[in-house]
C-alpha cells in the first residue's frame, strides 16, 4: 500500500500504469477467497479510463456529480501523469456525500431520471449466494463486499461506503435514510468508529456501548447523534434539479511533493442555490 502511495498520489514516482507494474504476482485463484487490495482497483480505474476515453474526474462528473445535482465541486487527487487515485482521495463537501447516499439509496434514480442503472446498483451492494467468500462474516470479521462497497449481514440491505480515518457513507434503501459521517482520526482504524457502526446497527458495537441497539437504522436516528454526522431524509430537496447546460473546464493544481488534484465539476444551478455565487 505505502508504494502504491508513494507512485500515485505522493507524486514519487512517473504514475499511470507503472504504479501497478510490481502488483503481478497472484496469491488466490479468483473466486476463492476475499483480499482487500487497492492496487486491484487501480487497475479497474486504468481500464476504465482507457475504455471511457477521458479522466475518471470528467467521466464521474458527466455520468454522477452534475447529474445529482451536486452543490459543490469535488477534487480528486491524481499522479505525475494526471492519472486519479482510483483506489481514494475523492474530495468533497458533506452535502453532496449525502446527495449521493440517497442517489444510491433511491436505486440510482433521482426524480424521473435513472442516473445508474438499477440492476447494476443491485448487483453492487448485494453478494451472490454462490460468492461465499464476500459473504459478511466470511470476507472480513462483520461485512460483506460488493462493488467496492461494504455490504451489513441481515436480511434487510444495508452497506457502506468507506474511508480510512472516519469517513463513512451509510445507505438503508428500504427506509431511504443516508448517515454521512467525517473525521480526521488518528488512526486509519480507530475505535470511535464501533458508536458509528452501532447507529448503524452493529450488534456486537451495541453491546459494548448502551447507546444503540442492534435495529435498522430508520429506528435509531431520532435517538443518537454522532458528531460531525449528517441524518438525511427521503428526497434530495431543491438542489436535485439537473441543469441541462453546464460548461466547466476540467482544472488540474499541482503543489510541490505530490501529484496534484483534478476538478470533479458541480451542477451549476445546485451550487447558485447553495452559495448564492455565479461561477465565471
Amino acid at each position: 500500500m505505502s508504494l502504491l502511495v508513494t507512485d500515485t498520489f505522493e507524486g514519487g514516482g512517473p504514475g499511470g500504469p507503472s504504479a501497478v507494474v510490481g502488483f503481478n504476482e497472484r496469491l488466490r485463484w479468483p473466486g476463492s477467497a476475499f483480499s482487500y487490495a487497492s492496487a486491484e482497483t487501480q487497475v479497474l480505474g486504468l481500464v476504465l479510463r482507457a475504455a471511457v476515453g477521458q479522466p475518471l474526474a470528467d467521466y464521474l462528473s458527466d455520468r454522477i456529480w452534475r447529474p445529482m445535482g451536486a452543490e459543490a465541486d469535488a477534487t480528486w487527487l491524481i499522479d505525475n501523469v494526471g492519472m486519479e487515485s482510483a483506489y481514494c482521495c475523492v474530495n468533497a463537501v458533506l452535502r453532496d456525500y449525502a446527495r449521493l447516499g440517497l442517489l444510491l439509496a433511491h436505486d440510482g434514480r433521482l426524480g424521473d431520471r435513472q442516473i445508474i442503472p438499477r440492476p447494476w446498483l443491485l448487483a453492487a451492494t448485494t453478494v451472490p449466494a454462490e460468492s461465499w467468500h464476500l459473504k459478511p462474516y466470511a470476507a472480513t470479521r462483520y461485512f460483506g463486499y460488493g462493488y467496492q462497497t461494504w455490504i451489513f449481514p441481515g436480511a434487510r440491505r444495508m452497506f457502506a461506503l468507506l474511508g480510512v480515518r472516519g469517513q463513512a457513507i451509510y445507505v438503508e434503501p428500504a427506509s431511504k435514510l443516508v448517515l454521512v459521517h467525517t473525521a480526521v482520526r488518528k488512526l486509519p482504524v480507530d475505535p470511535g468508529g464501533d458508536e458509528l457502526l452501532a447507529l448503524g446497527g452493529h450488534p456486537r458495537a451495541a453491546r459494548r456501548r448502551p447507546i444503540a441497539s442492534p435495529c435498522s437504522l430508520g429506528t435509531l436516528v431520532s435517538k443518537v447523534l454522532v458528531p460531525t454526522s449528517v441524518v438525511a431524509p427521503t428526497g434530495f430537496g431543491h438542489a436535485g434539479a439537473v441543469s441541462s447546460r453546464v460548461k466547466l473546464s476540467t482544472k488540474e493544481s499541482r503543489a510541490s511533493g505530490n501529484g496534484g488534484r483534478r476538478a470533479v465539476p458541480a451542477n451549476e444551478a445546485a451550487r447558485r442555490r447553495a452559495t448564492g455565487l455565479v461561477r465565471r
